[in-house]
Order: structure tokens, then sequence, then C-alpha cells
């Protein structure tokens, strides 16, 4: 059942056919085609885009769908970075074909995971409570 809900990619193969692939063997340089209803498999920039918009929510916190197109957009945080797509989102209206730029724990989504994970050290009381308890015992 697992490997039954395992993401899917639809990636161009070098003739450009489209080919159903698990979205674990993306790699960067990989053309991949999106279309409504699709959660991006990797983070890719767009080559072609008609009519796309994205649900990055799960990523963003904003509530409407993002309008994307082909112009570049250098230098611009992840919320205004209207010529990319990225894992985990999903396509809500649209189709696209775009170039694969990360995969896995190098996408913001795996970045975001990886500092959420993070623990901060003890500070201020929390620190002061710790030690007076290693001290009572």
């Amino acid at each position: 059942l697992a490997a039954r809900q395992q993401p899917k990619a639809r990636r161009q193969d070098a003739r450009r056919r489209t080919v159903t692939v698990d979205a674990a063997r993306l790699r960067p340089g990989d053309r991949i085609d999106l279309g409504a209803g699709d959660v991006v498999p990797a983070d890719a920039r767009l080559l072609e885009a008609d009519g796309l918009e994205v649900d990055e929510s799960s990523l963003t916190g904003e509530s409407l769908p993002v309008s994307k197109d082909v112009g570049p957009t250098p230098g611009a945080p992840v919320a205004r970075r209207t010529c990319m797509v990225f894992e985990g989102t999903t396509v809500v209206a649209g189709h696209a074909t775009a170039l694969v730029v990360d995969t896995g724990d190098s996408t913001e989504a795996g970045r975001a995971v990886a500092l959420a994970a993070r623990t901060p050290p003890p500070a201020g009381v929390q620190a002061r409570l710790q030690e007076l308890t290693r001290k009572a015992l």
C-alpha cells in the first residue's frame, strides 16, 4: 500500500515524451510537466506556463493561489519567485513545463523542515530552571 502512495511525476525524456516516474527518481536538470491537481514533486524553474496558479500555503502561508509565469525574479524572496514552483505545493489551475533545480532535502520545503527540527538551546528562565534541577538531583 505504501508503494502505491509514492508521489509521482511526469518527466520528459530526451525526445520530450512524457513518462510517469516516482518523484524520488527526479534529479536536477529533469524536465517535468505540471497540470491542475498535481502536487509539485520538486523545486523547479518554469520553462513554459499557461494560466498557471499554485497553492503555496504549505510553504509561505499565503492563502490565495499564486499566479506563475516564466519571467525571471532574481533575488526575490520565496513568496515572490513567480518563475519557480516548489515541492509540496499544489497546482490549482493551468499547466506548465519546468526544469527541476532541487530535490529532497535541498528543496525549500526540505530546508524548512530541517530548520523546524532544530531545537534551540534553553535560554533565560528555562536555562536557569534546568541548572537548578540538575543541582537538586
